[in-house]
């Protein structure tokens, strides 16, 4: 199943699998992504399947950071960012400021 976002403006996705093509709404939700995105291959595919305009960065889970065992703190939501960036293909500009706008609407 593959998900490509038609207008990042809108929550309207088009879903491909399984020799079908349709499109559907998405409902909006808010996915925190942490450090651990570095170790975690979960982590990776979550930010590769889902749209920018619903992922929000954080460093205070207790088991999450980017090595295990490694102190959290905020000087880590760098790497965060930039692992969304690498994984989109996409400027650590352009995630800060998606980051910043879906922050504020919660």
């Amino acid at each position: 199943m593959r998900t490509i976002n038609l207008d990042p403006s809108t929550s309207y996705v088009l879903k491909q699998g399984y020799g079908i093509t349709r499109i559907v709404r998405w409902v909006v939700s808010i996915f925190s992504i942490p450090p651990s995105i570095l170790r975690s291959p979960h982590e990776q595919k979550r930010v590769r399947h889902l749209p920018l305009q619903c992922l929000i960065v954080e460093t205070d889970s207790p088991v999450l950071g980017p090595e295990s065992g490694a102190r959290k703190e905020p000087a880590n939501l760098t790497l965060s960012i930039r692992a969304i960036a690498e994984i989109k293909h996409i400027s650590g500009t352009l995630v800060v400021e998606a980051v910043v706008a879906n922050t504020r609407k919660l």
